[in-house]
């Protein structure tokens, strides 16, 4: 095999290339499928759904979440709260209410952030990144972490350390809420003269944890949050008036999150969960993987025909070889066990190398990913081409089937040689 280096050389770059394609674009899409799940796992847990509202059962648009048919929907309450809570699969239903508000600490002010009304008693400690949990009924708040750090650093929020975050718990701050009945004597809803705010202080018990689905709000319990809310829009019940904002159903166990969602389904309840939008992108990006996988195995199939030249130029520069072996005893199979062995070393040679620099070029991609985050401010450390054991192994075996087909035709011929003729023709 090594008697024509630089043809074998050649022929083994092309199983090279396409081994180290499908090594680098397989990585790329485990990673990001990897970074995709990281995300929506931070968007809360897998195990909690997310109802939006209710449609009677008849209503054709029960299936998926569809603001269009709002209009049509009944609003969520405490009805609703209760038969949730019955359900075998529900460990706890937790209502929540959102609400906009403006925010004041010290010379910062934000005329629109996101206020949460929660059951405090369901909120993980892994949901709270400083300090503890608000007490039921006090004006205690939990500070979204991305907010908190726009507070301190208004400027360059990402600056920010955790240290300076933990400097706001048992500080206070000032809510307010726009009054409803003023804003509607308003005609013009622009003049903020004739606008009246209701201003609180709350004290800032914690700092969530960096996920975008509490780092963007402020959280409080919901018995604190509602008179506030109800004495702003002038309802002397908000929850019969606009019902809550969405219903989070905690299911017991994950294997029961099918189950509960076939129910909601039935039921006429129109929701989002974190499993199903896992599995709909999941299927995307495999498929995705697929086709860019496939793509660069044509460059192992155009490798694969080199090979097949290679050996079949090998026959005949090693006739008298093959002549002698037959001689002194060699049977077809050693015969042909000495060109498949070549072949697939050929192809397991290239897909070791493919391999090489496909890690490299894996490392040398998320080198470059993070410095230019680190650019732009962000100290999130991403590794978006991620490599396994199986994607090793799967490469390896794959170019080594490559070479060991491609050196069937070869062996085959070289087996079939006549021995006089072989001979005699060197």
């Amino acid at each position: 095999m090594w008697r024509r280096r630089a043809r074998t050389i050649f022929t083994m770059i092309g199983v090279i290339i396409g081994s180290f394609a499908i090594f680098v674009i397989v990585s790329i899409g485990n990673g990001f499928e990897k970074y995709i799940t990281d995300q929506l796992g931070s968007l809360g847990d897998v195990n909690t759904i997310n109802i939006y509202y209710y449609q009677k059962p008849d209503n054709n648009s029960n299936s998926g979440f569809n603001p269009l048919s709002m209009d049509s929907s009944e609003k969520l309450d405490d009805k609703h709260v209760k038969s949730l809570s019955n359900l075998d699969f529900a460990k706890y239903v937790d209502p929540i209410i959102n609400y906009n508000g403006s925010l004041e600490y010290k010379k910062f002010s934000s005329d629109s952030v996101s206020l949460t009304g929660s059951n405090m008693k369901y909120i993980s400690e892994d949901s709270i990144k400083f300090g503890k949990i608000p007490t039921q009924g006090k004006n205690e708040i939990i500070l979204g972490y991305f907010v908190a750090k726009q507070i301190i650093n208004p400027e360059n929020p990402n600056k920010v350390t955790d240290e300076e975050l933990e400097t706001l718990l048992r500080k206070k701050i000032k809510l307010k809420l726009l009054k409803q009945a003023a804003l509607n004597n308003d005609s013009s809803g622009s003049n903020e003269e004739t606008q009246e705010y209701l201003t609180y202080n709350f004290k800032i018990t914690g700092i969530s944890s960096d996920n975008y689905s509490d780092g963007y709000s402020i959280k409080m319990p919901l018995n604190t949050l509602l008179p506030l809310i109800e004495k702003a829009s002038g309802s002397n019940n908000y929850i019969k008036d606009n019902g809550y904002s969405m219903i989070n159903l905690f299911v017991k166990d994950q294997s029961f999150i099918e189950d509960a969602q076939n129910y909601l389904k039935e039921s006429g309840y129109v929701f989002q969960s974190l499993q199903e939008m896992q599995k709909s992108i999941g299927s995307v990006l495999n498929g995705v993987k697929l086709i860019l996988a496939a793509l660069g195995s044509i460059s192992l199939l155009v490798a694969a025909f080199g090979i097949v030249n290679t050996m079949n130029m090998a026959i005949y520069e090693r006739k008298k070889e093959i002549g002698i072996m037959k001689v002194i005893g060699a049977s077809i199979k050693n015969i042909k066990a000495i060109f498949l062995g070549e072949a697939s070393a050929i192809g397991f040679v290239g897909g070791l190398i493919g391999v090489a620099i496909g890690s490299l070029i894996n490392l040398l991609i998320n080198v470059i990913l993070n410095a230019k985050l680190a650019t732009s401010g962000s100290t999130e450390n991403i590794k978006i081409a991620t490599e396994s054991l199986g994607l090793i192994l799967f490469v390896l075996l794959f170019a080594t089937l490559i070479g060991f087909l491609s050196g069937l035709y070869p062996a085959n011929k070289a087996a079939k040689l006549d021995v006089i003729s072989s001979i005699k023709d060197e």
